[in-house]
């Protein structure tokens, strides 16, 4: 039994068998006819079927060992067209992939690019003018500037944004970065600047050591600028005092006695018999100069003055009116010295002498003719007592009025 002979092409039309048609095989027979067509359609479609499929192994699962690309296009609605490109890159060593979109002209206007390479996909837009990258380790670089329509919402410099190491001579909004300069920044550091104008600046500074300083400058020469700082203080450069108040810190030096609003080692009244914490009362006694350190500045015996029952005067220091004194050096009582005299009076009585305050004066008459008579009446010679109490209040020593404290003072 034969084969029809098969040719792999298309038969536009298959032949119908007419009632007048004769019975005629062979492979040319009409009888055949209709058969021979059918087959080579179909074998024909086996043929495009198989290249098809061949193409597409190319593209989907054969080794690329060259750039290839694959176009196609999109038809929107109302006829607006879009051309896409897929390029599988192979040769450059980078297995890349690059999907390309562009205009009716051929223009680029956008493209995905993955670099599988490091596993970084990154879009691009508006050709290539901008570039967003979304990076393996999860960061995101966007580019020059974040757009709100066509207006700039967030720029490189802006705010400081992308900026590294601005000098304190730029007149922008930025960070700065500066090392120490004379009448420009006040120690190596770094800091921030904002500025709506070229002489309206605020600054705010930060040195190495921890000192932190400001400033608002008018100057229009930044590169000159001798606008003061001001210095804040902070538990970097400062301590706090017994109040809770920062004050600056230094060592243990007559600096350092300003710390408080009550300086170690100025005596203060206290109206209780025993001191506060972190006090001292001054009564005299010892205390450790390594636990007090600040007080042994002011103090450098190591013994606090006794100041019970006493009265602080200020020390003479030139004036003349306390000469001959030392700092912390005690004083007794005393009084003004007062002198007067009386009329003469006779004296004649052996064994009778002052007493007191009273002392004999100088002879200015003798007289006699005096006799001593028994008795304690009539004109005879008498002494003359002199007692303050008589007249005003006394004691045994000179005061003023007053109200008792006791002394403390800082122990630090």
């Amino acid at each position: 039994m034969a084969k029809l002979p098969e040719t792999p092409q298309w038969e536009e039309e298959v032949y119908q068998i007419e009632t007048s048609d004769p019975v005629l095989g062979g492979p040319n027979g009409i009888s055949n006819r209709q058969a021979k067509q059918l087959a080579n359609r179909t074998t024909w479609l086996k043929q495009q079927q198989e290249s098809i499929s061949k193409d597409l192994g190319n593209y989907l699962s054969k080794t690329v060992t060259a750039d290839q690309t694959v176009a196609s296009t999109v038809i929107f609605k109302s006829n607006v067209y879009s051309y896409g490109e897929v390029m599988i890159q192979a040769a450059t060593g980078k297995p890349n992939a690059l999907f390309r979109f562009r205009d009716e002209t051929g223009a680029d206007k956008g493209a995905i690019y993955a670099q599988t390479d490091i596993g970084q996909l990154n879009f691009r837009w508006n050709g290539s003018a901008y570039t967003a990258q979304f990076k393996s380790d999860g960061s995101v670089v966007f580019p020059a500037a974040v757009f709100s329509g066509s207006v700039a919402l967030l720029k490189t410099g802006d705010y400081g944004i992308g900026q590294v190491g601005m000098s304190l001579t730029s007149k922008t909004t930025g960070f700065i970065a500066q090392a120490a300069q004379s009448g420009l920044a006040p120690g190596n550091g770094a800091g921030f600047q904002s500025a709506y104008a070229s002489n309206r600046r605020a600054q705010l500074y930060i040195s190495t050591d921890g000192t932190v300083t400001s400033r608002f400058t008018l100057a229009d020469t930044p590169d000159t600028d001798t606008t003061p700082w001001n210095k804040h203080y902070t538990t970097a450069n400062a301590v706090a005092d017994a109040n809770g108040f920062l004050k600056s810190a230094s060592a243990p030096t007559d600096a350092a006695l300003i710390r408080s609003d009550f300086p170690v080692g100025i005596p203060q009244p206290w109206p209780t018999n025993t001191a506060p914490a972190g006090w001292l009362k001054c009564n005299g006694a010892a205390f450790d100069k390594a636990k007090y350190p600040l007080l042994a500045v002011a103090y450098p015996s190591g013994v606090l003055p006794d100041l019970r029952g006493e009265f602080i005067r200020g020390a003479d220091d030139g004036r003349g009116v306390d000469s001959g004194r030392t700092l912390l050096s005690a004083q007794m009582d005393a009084v003004q010295k007062f002198t007067g005299k009386t009329n003469g009076l006779q004296h004649f009585i052996p064994g009778l002498t002052p007493q007191g305050i009273i002392s004999q004066g100088e002879t200015v008459a003798t007289t006699t003719g005096l006799t001593e008579t028994t008795g304690g009446t009539g004109n005879g010679v008498f002494r003359v007592n002199i007692d303050a109490s008589l007249q005003i209040r006394t004691a045994t020593e000179t005061r003023p009025r007053n109200i008792a404290f006791n002394y403390i003072v800082r122990a630090a």
